[in-house]
């Protein structure tokens, strides 16, 4: 029987849907900055930055993704974040993180310590120049992070749009939105040849897992019940005062991430 989570963890998903859902666009890069970016990232080719563990990857492993969504069935859209833990494994300052066409990051964030309260991390939104898009890749200048091999850190992005819709899942990727046999809304995705960042921003290199594992976080229609991998957290709650559901599922152990699948039904 699910358990209801106390009004501050209620409190706290409800700021957490309205940051979702209010995030700013990343402004256009000015002429100078992409011509920058473009002779960094010049010396590979889209199949390399799609398949290969390259330069901008092989130099920092996954440790654990925390992935909030919100779906809304009626504009078959999506909207969350992800929370990314990772470990440095060579000195390196580029990062790569996917993210397929035609979904789209609107925010990047750093987490770092908060010095007056122990466990607590506070959110600096990267400026424009830090970052940038080309096709499905978005390329990430941490050096401001002061990371060096063996040490951890947390990045945070803010991503929305209309997924690829699957035409004959699972054959071919994507999302599901469609109905049950009751004509009631089922939503899921089918992404293991397309690939997790088709939907949500990721190292979407099967040579990668995150090594502590994952939490989907889904806010969803009161009417409606969300699974995921692993198991349910007994601090989910149901029946928020806002009209929605919150579920939270977790997997404590390395997972592929285009095993990390949503199932939003009756």
């Amino acid at each position: 029987m699910f358990k209801i989570r106390s009004f501050q963890m209620k409190i706290y998903y409800l700021i957490l849907f309205f940051t979702v859902m209010s995030c700013a666009p990343q402004q256009i890069m000015s002429n100078k900055n992409i011509t920058k970016w473009n002779q960094i990232i010049g010396v590979y080719t889209p199949t390399e930055l799609r398949g290969t563990d390259n330069g901008f990857r092989d130099w920092w492993n996954v440790l654990r993704y925390d992935i909030v969504l919100a779906p809304e069935f009626e504009e078959r859209s999506i909207s969350g974040s992800v929370t990314m833990e990772f470990e440095v494994l060579k000195n390196q300052s580029i990062m790569q993180i996917d993210m397929q066409q035609p979904m789209e990051i609107t925010q990047i964030v750093k987490l770092i310590p908060n010095p007056s309260e122990k466990g607590k991390y506070q959110e600096i939104m990267l400026e424009e120049q830090q970052w940038t898009r080309n096709l499905d890749v978005i390329f990430i200048n941490i050096t401001d992070l002061n990371l060096k091999a063996k040490q951890k850190g947390i990045l945070k992005f803010y991503f929305k749009g209309n997924p690829k819709i699957a035409t004959n899942a699972p054959w071919d990727g994507g999302w599901v939105f469609t109905y049950d046999a009751k004509g009631r809304p089922w939503m899921s995705a089918a992404v293991q040849g397309l690939g997790a960042s088709s939907w949500f921003p990721c190292k979407d290199f099967q040579g990668d897992e995150p090594d502590q594992g994952m939490t989907l976080t889904m806010i969803v229609p009161e009417d409606l019940v969300a699974v995921a991998n692993g198991r349910m957290w007994e601090t989910s709650f149901v029946n928020g005062e806002d009209g929605t559901n919150v579920y939270t599922w977790e997997v404590r152990n390395p997972i592929n991430s285009y095993n990390i699948i949503p199932y939003i039904g009756h």
